[in-house]
């Protein structure tokens, strides 16, 4: 059965509606990022883990964050054996 042009235009509606959420998400992912990244030049490095962590929720295989949180994780461990 075709699509009624009221069903495309719904369709047309969330395909514009899902499209404006991922661009949302895509921006909030890199403020995070620099988030994170400040942070770290700082030396604040337990701060940045819940930062990453949040980076994750919105986009699981986020290359910065899998590939910084274990680096990351190591510096706040380290500065805590220092301490």
């Amino acid at each position: 059965m075709p699509a009624t042009a009221a069903q495309r235009d719904t369709q047309q509606s969330l395909t514009i509606a899902e499209q404006q959420a991922q661009k949302e998400i895509q921006a909030t992912v890199r403020d995070r990022i620099k988030e994170a990244r400040q942070l770290v030049a700082e030396g604040k490095y337990q701060e940045p883990l819940g930062v990453i962590d949040q980076i994750l929720v919105l986009d699981p295989n986020n290359d910065y964050a899998l590939g910084a949180r274990p680096l990351v994780e190591d510096k706040a461990l380290f500065d805590d054996q220092r301490r």
